[in-house]
């Protein structure tokens, strides 16, 4: 159980680095910036639904040394609900503080 809890949170925590943290501004940055690309990583960095899908991939090569498809598609879609729906509470919670 303390597993599945810890992949949660690191859905969404890889999700949060990747799409909002300084950590990888200036990678995102230089990205959004190139003119052939920067149009299709925009729209991959906007939201969380397709940043958690691509977290969800790198978790899952992290905790499994086989490939299986399924599983791996499996992962991309339950980070992707996850990040979405963190993110989703996580801006009410913000907005209602803001009242």
């Amino acid at each position: 159980m303390t597993h599945i809890i810890i992949i949660f949170f690191s859905f969404f925590g890889l999700s949060f680095i990747l799409k909002e943290s300084d950590i990888f501004a200036s990678v995102r940055n230089l990205l959004l910036r190139n003119k052939y690309v920067g149009t299709f990583f925009y729209g991959l960095l906007s939201c969380y639904a397709c940043v958690g899908f691509w977290s969800g991939l790198i978790i899952y090569l992290f905790n499994f040394n086989k490939f299986n498809l399924f599983h791996m598609l499996t992962w991309g879609f339950a980070s992707s609900a996850i990040s979405l729906i963190t993110s989703f509470v996580i801006e009410k919670l913000n907005n209602a503080q803001n009242i």
